[in-house]
């Protein structure tokens, strides 16, 4: 952790059993040194958006922000999922709740396709699914880009993409 990352041990969430960690993550809020910010939409969800918005209050989901300002978002980051579907719905459970007391309406996991939790986690939080593609590359020049073990899954950090 640095001086600057805005990520604290408190951001932690940590799962134990019989003295072994079993589970963690942390909510990492960035918008302190990153943010997304909203530059348009087009003109019907503009005309729209207050009507979304009084609906989004009630089902307690994200609101569509103004021109201009940032998603008020976090990211579940350092995610090692629990082995148990149980377990990983009640960790990814307090992080939301963390991440509501910070005042963010989303938060963001990233998990690979072949995620053991991956369809337990959307389905039960109704989440949304944004498929990445991730690439190895290298220059003709440059050294050969490492070999990869296929055997462990490749698990991007939403963090820092």
């Amino acid at each position: 952790l640095t001086a600057n990352s805005d990520l604290d041990l408190k951001d932690f969430r940590v799962m134990e059993n019989d003295g072994k960690m079993t589970g963690a993550l942390a909510v990492w809020d960035q918008r302190g040194f990153r943010q997304d910010l909203v530059n348009g939409y087009s003109p019907w969800v503009s005309r729209l958006r207050p009507v979304y918005n009084a609906f989004a209050r009630i089902r307690r989901g994200p609101s569509l922000p103004r021109m201009g300002t940032a998603l008020p978002q976090v990211t579940l980051s350092h995610f090692l999922s629990p082995a148990r579907e149980t377990e990983a719905i009640d960790l990814v459970s307090e992080g939301l709740t963390l991440a509501r007391e910070k005042g963010a309406e989303t938060a963001l996991l990233g998990l690979s396709a072949d995620h053991p939790m991956l369809r337990v986690l959307r389905d039960h939080f109704r989440a949304l699914t944004y498929e990445t593609n991730l690439y190895l590359v290298s220059w003709k020049s440059g050294p050969p880009p490492p070999q990869l073990d296929t055997s462990r899954m490749l698990a991007p950090e939403a963090a820092v993409l």
